[in-house]
């Protein structure tokens, strides 16, 4: 924020994205054990493609957002920011700085962390 320091009262949130996660679904349901017999847990799956996961965390308060998403990208995370703004407190505040490196977006480092502060 340009020097200027963080107040008690400033919302942060780090997010990022993992890519390329292995959706599956088991075939079978999983059967609760009972008196005598354990968990039965099928181990077969059909594959169901790769997913990303985004996560906003807000640092101060743990408070963490996650969605899936088909694919990366700016949509993807327009729509995670988007719920986090949307709620209270956040919804309140006015953004002071954002620093956004996401690797989905081409021009930007491979790294990717946004880091959203805003101050009431």
């Amino acid at each position: 924020m340009g020097g200027v320091p963080l107040l008690p009262t400033d919302f942060v949130i780090s997010a990022d994205e993992k890519t390329s996660v292995q959706a599956r679904r088991r075939k079978q349901p999983t059967l609760a054990g009972a008196s005598g017999r354990p968990v039965r847990v099928e181990h077969e799956y059909f594959r169901e493609g790769a997913w990303t996961y985004l996560a906003a965390w807000d640092v101060h308060r743990a408070k963490l957002f996650g969605r899936c998403e088909k694919k990366s990208g700016i949509a993807p995370t327009d729509r995670l920011m988007a719920e986090v703004m949307t709620q209270e407190p956040y919804r309140s505040a006015h953004p002071a700085a954002l620093c956004d490196v996401v690797s989905s977006l081409a021009y930007l480092p491979q790294r990717r962390v946004v880091v959203f502060s805003c101050r009431k």
